[in-house]
């Protein structure tokens, strides 16, 4: 990852979740201030570059629930963190993680979904580790180039029908309503030109469709950091890089019938917050070749584990953040510089693909129906960084998430207790089945 992902949920909310103050050159600099500036000048991955995240601190989670909501104090302190230094060279790794993924799915209160963030690796270059997944993503890499290039020949002829169809509109648009017979012709020429252009699409989103399975094993193998001081050639190492985003769901509707929220939020129109854990696995250790051909690999494990509550608008544009970093630079290699124009090329598509009503002339920007939207790269471009269905909003533009309302404000900071209570819950859980030592109110509170 080029960028922290909790330097991502910083820049997403930075009034919550970044750091207020920092020194930089003996000054004291608004970090906060910084970022709001870069989020409207330059995007949210200019913004992530500054943004640091608050430290944890400490919370006594019996006080914060005996505390009035709408004082806001979990919103004050909203991140859970700990770390686990698991160093066991007997230990499979693969049996760790596994637990771990285990643990999350059974014991996470009403759980909805575990996605997997971030998935790299990295060997000792020369090792039999770095020549087997080498040559795996070699293969990996020359299928997705080969589906590619067929969807890249299938995107060329597309700015020359963008300009027939414009060609044709300014005609049609000059037609005199009397003149039917001219106008009917030049309307079917148009709906020739849109068809076409629809078939490119789909031709060149199916080739994307295979290839995009070859394109992501090809990108997780980083060897471009084998000047990493743990990694060395004579030493045969390797470094993992697993994250997790487990999202829970926190009900309002057992708030209120508890008596920790008057019934008037339930009748309130609001987004939905979630209690959120990024569980980050780095490893390093030393692969073995078992007979059946595969690695067994054994070492140590850094796990962290850091809670935070965010809106279903910050987790889509988060996830989309994640995948635009991880393929981005791979993208912009196969299809150069696309993603400069798309702006001007979604405006250009809506206009051309709008139904022509019948019998009337056609008018810019007045055509009352539209097709579906068939911008190729746009439409390339979602499918290799998806977008919730429901999602307004652009990664470079998440300064636009509308922020908190005051109804919000409590939901979140009740969202955010609970994903602090989860977070230390499973960490202490993890040191209890690992056989570590635990505070006592640790104890009580896993069991």
């Amino acid at each position: 990852m080029a960028i922290n992902i909790h330097n991502f949920i910083a820049a997403i909310n930075p009034d919550v979740y970044c750091q207020p103050m920092a020194e930089r050159d003996g000054k004291r600099i608004n970090i906060i201030a910084e970022v709001k500036k870069l989020l409207h000048e330059k995007g949210i991955l200019a913004a992530a570059q500054i943004a640091r995240v608050k430290e944890s601190e400490f919370m006594d989670f019996e006080e914060a629930e005996n505390e009035n909501p709408f004082s806001l104090l979990a919103l004050k302190n909203p991140i859970e963190r700990h770390t686990i230094v698991y160093d066991a060279f007997g230990e499979n790794v693969t049996a760790v993680y596994y637990w771990l993924l285990d643990a999350l799915e059974n014991q996470v209160e009403n759980l909805k979904q575990v996605d997997k963030l971030v998935d790299n690796f990295v060997s000792s270059p020369g090792s039999q580790h770095f020549t087997d997944m080498t040559g795996k993503a070699m293969k990996a890499q020359d299928r997705a180039l080969q589906f590619f290039e067929v969807a890249r020949r299938a995107v060329q002829p597309i700015p020359g029908l963008i300009s027939e169809l414009k060609a044709i509109k300014r005609q049609l648009e000059a037609v005199e309503p009397v003149k039917l017979v001219g106008e009917q012709e030049l309307r079917q020429r148009f709906l020739l030109k849109q068809n076409e252009l629809k078939q490119q699409v789909a031709l060149a989103k199916t080739y994307a469709c295979w290839g995009r399975p070859y394109l992501t094993v090809a990108n997780q193998t980083h060897n471009e950091t084998s000047t990493c001081a743990s990694l060395v050639s004579a030493f045969n190492t390797v470094l993992f890089e697993l994250a997790l985003l487990v999202q829970a769901q926190h009900s309002v509707a057992d708030d209120i019938a508890a008596g920790i929220l008057p019934k008037s939020i339930g009748k309130t129109k609001h987004r939905e917050y979630s209690p959120i854990l990024i569980v980050e696995m780095n490893f390093r250790g030393v692969p073995e070749k078992s007979r059946q051909g595969g690695f067994v690999y054994r070492g140590r494990s850094d796990l962290k584990f850091t809670s935070y509550a965010l809106n279903t608008d910050e987790i889509t544009v988060l996830k989309e953040l994640i995948e635009k970093d991880e393929l981005g630079d791979l993208w912009r290699t196969l299809f150069g510089g696309i993603d400069d124009t798309i702006d001007q090329l979604q405006k250009d598509i809506e206009e051309l693909t709008e139904e022509i009503p019948k019998g009337e002339p056609v008018v810019a920007g007045k055509a009352e129906t539209k097709t579906e939207d068939v911008n190729p790269f746009a439409a390339l471009w979602s499918f290799f960084f998806p977008r919730s269905a429901s999602s307004e909003f652009d990664p470079d533009t998440a300064h636009m998430i509308r922020p908190d309302s005051s109804v919000e404000k409590v939901l979140r900071n009740q969202a955010i207790l609970r994903a602090r209570q989860e977070c230390r819950e499973i960490y202490t859980l993890f040191k209890q089945a690992h056989g570590m030592a635990t505070m006592p109110d640790q104890d009580a509170q896993a069991a």
